[in-house]
């Protein structure tokens, strides 16, 4: 059901970024087909002209979310300290949600495995995997190299780390420090993260 970008019809990307606008507002279990035409103004109908099923659509979906995501999560760096790093890697990650729709829902949501195909949902774990395995990597040489603290190990801070980049895709895609004065920003919430993380001189 997967397929590169270049096999896909404009009208067909249409389809699919509306899918995740969809889902963004709804989450999945909220993405009918009826929801969906009445979204892009189609019947039902047309809708299959262009994909072969919902399941495809899912895929679909999931192709373009999760090219983009292990994009970001696994984009050069340049050489820096292992906090310099994950701070960029966080920033970017802040970036990409303020631009992708149902990223939050995608990636985090207990409803995704209810409803994605199989090989999406491999493919969504498979990423989330990839993007955990570089951030050990990078927990495991802070500390080698003493920017990171060395009390907890890179499986303990990991658990962290991952609670953080979720909670800056729900502020970047539900834009609520916008509506309430006291919510992080997700500048903040990784600079705090930062702190938290680097190793603490003995007093």
């Amino acid at each position: 059901l997967l397929m590169s970008d270049t096999q896909l019809t404009s009208r067909q990307k249409d389809i699919a970024h509306a899918a995740l606008e969809l889902i963004d507002q709804v989450g999945p279990q909220g993405l009918t087909t009826s929801a969906l035409a009445h979204e892009l103004g189609f019947t039902t109908g047309a809708l299959f002209r262009h994909f072969n099923s919902m399941e495809h659509i899912l895929a679909t979906c999931v192709h373009l979310l999760t090219t983009h995501m292990h994009q970001v999560l696994t984009a050069p760096e340049p050489e820096a300290s292992a906090p310099e790093r994950l701070r960029g890697r966080l920033l970017r990650i802040s970036q990409a949600s303020a631009q992708i729709p149902g990223l939050c829902s995608f990636m985090f949501s207990t409803q995704v495995a209810h409803v994605l195909p199989q090989e999406a949902l491999v493919r969504v774990m498979t990423t989330m995997t990839a993007g955990r395995e570089r951030m050990l990597k990078t927990l495991e040489e802070g500390q080698k190299e003493g920017t990171i603290r060395q009390d907890l190990s890179p499986e303990q801070l990991a658990p962290v780390v991952l609670a953080t980049m979720r909670h800056i895709i729900f502020i970047e895609r539900s834009r609520i420090a916008e509506r309430l004065a006291f919510a992080p920003s997700a500048e903040q919430l990784t600079e705090t993260l930062i702190a938290l993380l680097q190793r603490r001189e003995a007093s």
